[in-house]
């Protein structure tokens, strides 16, 4: 993965430069049961009409549901790399 995205964050008279940071909460998880899979939906903790909902395994259980999102948006931020965008 590249690195970090970078923003300007500006207080009282300063301004500084430094990694732009998202937080993501784990909203909820979805089980289908005929398909076999599951999906973990995230929203962002600072602009939660942004959802995201990204697979992971079927059988994930709830103590390591972070770690397997974690993962999952890990894998997303690198296939988005190298996406290019298509007009209609």
């Amino acid at each position: 993965m590249g690195k970090p995205a970078t923003k300007y964050r500006c207080g009282v008279g300063r301004c500084e430069m430094g990694p732009l940071m998202t937080t993501l909460i784990i909203h909820g998880l979805n089980r289908d049961v005929l398909k076999r899979r599951s999906i973990v939906t995230l929203k962002w903790k600072n602009d939660p009409e942004k959802r995201l909902g990204l697979p992971v395994p079927f059988d994930c259980p709830l103590d390591t549901l972070k770690a397997e999102a974690e993962k999952a948006v890990r894998a997303l931020a690198k296939e988005l790399e190298s996406a290019t965008i298509q007009g209609p």
